[in-house]
């Protein structure tokens, strides 16, 4: 490209709105993990409070306390009357640590490791089509790797998921289902939710050791007793316990599409006639050039692992090649994640 400046000597024809928007938020998104990694929005949480309350409560200054009080607001998370700051709704229920669905430990874990959504990280990302977390190790399959990020991730994917497994179960029906088998299921957040719902359920979590060994910090203040049970084992190569659903809560998109369809032939192998499997995933369209959630998943999913969001023509494909039938999806029934049922005639 030559150096040679051109000169501009005609109006824009096009709107620059949308190019700037997208500048606006690279600039302002990190206020809101600022305002976290400060305690923040849990001191608002306590009660409202002044600009000069704040700053004394933060030992900050006024003029870039005031720039984070304000770029919060217009995220939605703040407010303002009779010049005392307050938390609104949504930030009350999932910003203030003292809340039990708050995504504190998520944004921890996004605090934590922000060099990994820099512009150096996602453009390496695309240049190698390698992931960037841990250097470029698999952290699903590298032992070292595993047991170093089992505590934190684990404690990050417990905030990622409690809120919306609290609400999703209630969208299907397993009155007549007896064992749920939730599979890479992590800290257990979203069997919790599935046996909060279904009384008569029990369920089992399957995960790598390193998790599994986190895993029971998350699930015991929930007092469901023997109802779950914690299953160490290598979800590809090791033989499923029995249960009658299967559950994959944001797993899939984890891997390659060849390995998605690898657990899902296991899981209808696995299963009796009549079982259910159960999926949760941030879906694109077909086009894969939307909407705007999954297409930040995929750019997260680049950087962090080797897979990659479906959409609902894949998904479908994926379940009936592997033998389902009877596959429902519902859109975006929390966190923007959609619930995709079927079941083993």
């Amino acid at each position: 490209m030559s150096s040679q400046l051109v000169p501009a000597r005609t109006k824009p024809r096009t709107d620059d709105h949308p190019l700037w928007n997208i500048i606006f938020s690279f600039w302002a998104t990190p206020a809101m993990l600022v305002a976290h990694d400060l305690k923040l929005f849990t001191l608002l949480g306590e009660r409202p409070r002044t600009l000069s309350e704040v700053c004394a409560s933060l030992g900050t200054p006024e003029r870039s306390t005031e720039v984070l009080l304000h770029t919060n607001m217009t995220f939605g998370l703040i407010a303002q009357h009779k010049r005392k700051y307050r938390l609104t709704a949504v930030a009350a229920e999932y910003l203030d640590e003292r809340s039990p669905i708050n995504l504190g430990g998520y944004l921890d874990f996004l605090v934590a490791n922000h060099g990994l959504w820099s512009v150096a990280s996602l453009k390496k990302a695309v240049v190698t089509n390698s992931p960037q977390v841990g250097g470029g190790k698999d952290i699903f399959t590298d032992p070292e790797m595993q047991k170093a990020f089992a505590r934190g991730f684990t404690k990050a994917m417990y905030a990622h998921s409690i809120g919306s497994a609290l609400v999703w179960p209630a969208s299907v029906e397993l009155s007549k289902h007896r064992k749920l088998l939730d599979v890479g299921g992590g800290s257990g957040a979203q069997t919790v939710g599935a046996l909060l719902r279904w009384r008569k359920l029990t369920g089992i979590v399957l995960d790598t050791p390193p998790v599994i060994a986190e895993a029971s910090q998350y699930i015991e203040p929930y007092e469901l007793g023997d109802r779950i049970v914690l299953h160490s084992a290598d979800m590809f190569t090791d033989p499923f316990p029995a249960a009658d659903v299967h559950l994959y809560g944001d797993i899939l998109h984890d891997w390659p599409k060849d390995k998605g369809a690898l657990l899902v032939r296991k899981s209808f192998a696995s299963l009796p006639s009549g079982g259910m499997i159960i999926l949760r995933e941030v879906l694109s369209n077909d086009s894969g050039s939307g909407p705007l959630p999954a297409a930040a998943y995929n750019v997260n999913m680049l950087l962090a692992t080797t897979g990659g969001q479906y959409s609902k023509r894949e998904m479908t494909s994926l379940l009936r090649e592997a033998g389902f039938r009877g596959v429902e999806i519902r859109s975006a029934t929390a966190g923007y994640r959609s619930l995709i049922t079927a079941r083993k005639r």
